[in-house]
């Protein structure tokens, strides 16, 4: 599932890994939804707009391409 999570997001665009966009997605069930069970986290990263999750954490990271598509706003 997570697997097709990251493909959906793209991050491969912006440099992130599946293992680092595990992370990210972790961080953000135990920002938004400490202690939920692991099918609550699966439902609230399926709600996540995952697109722009990983284009903000590669313009974080610095990536290059994420910038030059958030500045000119031509991410898909």
């Amino acid at each position: 599932m997570l697997r097709e999570l990251f493909e959906k997001s793209g991050g491969g665009r912006y440099g992130l890994t599946t293992a680092t966009f595990e992370v990210v997605l972790e961080q953000v069930a135990v920002k938004y939804a400490p202690g939920c069970t692991q099918q609550q986290k699966l439902q609230l990263w399926r709600e996540l707009r995952l697109e722009e999750l990983a284009l903000a954490r590669g313009c974080a990271a610095g990536h290059e391409y994420a910038w030059q598509e958030f500045l000119t706003g031509c991410a898909p």
